[in-house]
């Protein structure tokens, strides 16, 4: 007798308990078991929780636990059907090749020393055009993809025409190294990215003086209180209070600065004589915030227009205009852009974006955060691939005479082969 275990009815878990045959050999005389075709012995469950465990790992971000609890099964049943799926490195490369970095910190196990050796960040690799990760590397560094992409023959590599990808120097250089007919397409919410931080990079500079400055007039106050004055120390008392009262209110205003003039929906764009106030208090404080705001908000408005040409000359005169500004995190921010400028021409022109990429890399960043963290990299990137990549299921149905069915199936209905 053997008892397996059968997909779910309802909210409860079903077990087959069955016999199998005993057969003994006329020739050598040793005895075997039947071996049904609808059961998985290894793993002691049936052929259709099997297409269930491989239909969820391709079609969800659960993590193991959740699949083991919604097919009857336990964890490491799920483990070890993950680990009969194969994925091989492409064979193909696609027209239009994606790229970016994702906080990952995975690993393989040392013994050694007992611990996991981690990774911070790993790479992904992705078809924008598709929709789905081709591979995910251990490492984001220039040598890891240089070594991942070179071993693909120079005939595959010239079909790759768009690297989408962003401003990291490593991804540039393995373009022009790997795929150099291949045009570097930088998307410009990556742009955006970086002049906002530039833009927060000033108001931290301000923020940081403000409360240098307090802290010194309150040194002084106690200083004059210990001296006997104490009319001198309730002046800087009061100076002190009114420079953390400035500080807090450039502290608070991160969201202020950074939203963009062109969303109708954000709450500052919404209370506009509110913004205005709070913006001309902001001003008299720290003036500077003022042109890391102009910055942004001219950025913002070179994006909305509508030509290529028009983008292309308005980008030409943020850059000569920013790269001469006195704030050194604006002035550094136009410097990069300056730097990667046919990039963010080319995703213009060729219409060409890492949105796609960035959708993916979010839904591997759910896949860890429902694991509660991960720490094989191996394990980590077989269950990415499965739920982010090209991976599909083919069911086939057959018929009484043991041949493949030509008749369609009921559609929604898993067909068990």
């Amino acid at each position: 007798m053997q008892t397996v275990r059968h997909v779910r009815s309802g909210e409860f878990g079903l077990l087959l308990t069955f016999h199998k045959p005993r057969f003994v050999c006329k020739d050598c005389g040793k005895s075997f078991y039947l071996k049904p075709e609808w059961v998985v012995s290894n793993m002691s469950i049936t052929t259709h929780v099997l297409i269930e465990i491989v239909s969820k790992l391709t079609s969800s971000t659960h993590c193991l636990e959740q699949i083991a609890k919604d097919t009857n099964t336990s964890a490491a049943i799920v483990l070890n059907v993950m680990y009969h799926i194969k994925l091989n490195k492409p064979s193909e490369l696609p027209e239009t090749l994606g790229i970016d970095e994702f906080h990952g910190k995975t690993g393989t196990y040392n013994p050694t020393t007992r611990r996991f050796d981690t990774e911070k960040y790993h790479c992904v690799i992705t078809d924008p055009d598709g929709g789905c990760v081709l591979d995910i590397l251990y490492k984001a560094t220039y040598r890891e993809l240089y070594d991942y992409f070179i071993e693909y023959p120079p005939y595959l590599r010239s079909k790759v025409k768009y690297f989408c990808a962003d401003m990291r120097g490593g991804f540039s250089k393995v373009a022009r190294k790997c795929f150099p007919h291949a045009k570097i397409c930088i998307d410009p919410f990556h742009v955006i990215k970086l002049i906002n931080e530039a833009v927060d990079g000033a108001r931290l500079t301000a923020w940081h003086a403000l409360t240098d400055k307090a802290n010194e007039q309150k040194a002084m106050a106690d200083q004059a209180q210990a001296d006997g004055d104490g009319e001198l120390a309730a002046l800087k008392l009061l100076e002190m209070k009114k420079t953390r009262d400035d500080a807090a209110l450039i502290k608070a205003s991160h969201k202020l600065l950074t939203t963009s003039p062109f969303n109708p929906e954000a709450y500052w764009n919404r209370h506009d004589e509110k913004r205005d106030q709070r913006l001309e208090d902001i001003y008299a404080i720290a003036p500077e915030l003022e042109t890391a705001r102009e910055a942004l908000g001219e950025f913002h408005a070179i994006v909305h227009r509508t030509t290529y040409s028009e983008r292309r000359k308005g980008l030409n005169e943020w850059i000569n205009t920013y790269t001469s500004c006195e704030i050194p995190s604006i002035r550094q921010a136009a410097f990069s852009i300056k730097k990667h400028r046919q990039g963010i021409e080319n995703a213009w022109k060729y219409h060409k974006s890492n949105g796609p990429t960035e959708g993916l890399n979010k839904k591997i960043k759910d896949i860890r955060r429902m694991g509660f963290g991960a720490h094989h990299f191996e394990n980590f990137r077989r269950r990415a691939l499965l739920a982010c990549g090209s991976t599909t299921i083919e069911t086939v149905r057959y018929t009484i005479f043991d041949e493949k069915s030509t008749s369609p199936g009921k559609e929604g209905f898993p067909l068990y082969g």
